[in-house]
């Protein structure tokens, strides 16, 4: 029998979200695409933040919400470049991630 042992544990959490602004997805364009954010994963290796992806429909001209999906991700080393709200989310859920990591896999 073989044997195992745990090198990295690594935990995802997906959370709804509600009431956040929409977000443009080209910073780069006269003409911005936005998207409202309905939902959150929060992706962790041991405590060490790996990405945070938001998923949401699109929003058309009117503000209501359209039919197409769109996401948007950042990692550890441009999460300060994420809406206040999204860093502090990872803070929350950063001890959380670091309490799963020890207790480890098995």
């Amino acid at each position: 029998m073989p044997s195992f042992t745990a090198v990295a544990t690594t935990v995802t959490y997906d959370v709804d979200v509600e009431g956040a602004d929409p977000i443009n997805l080209r910073h780069y364009s006269t003409a911005p695409t936005y998207f409202r954010p309905a939902r959150a994963s929060v992706m962790f290796r041991g405590a060490d933040l790996v990405r945070v992806v938001l998923t949401g429909p699109n929003v058309k001209k009117d503000g209501t919400d359209g039919s197409n999906v769109h996401d948007k991700s950042w990692g550890s080393f441009d999460i300060d470049k994420a809406p206040d709200w999204v860093q502090q989310l990872v803070n929350d859920m950063t001890q959380a991630a670091s309490e799963t990591a020890n207790r480890g896999p098995f």
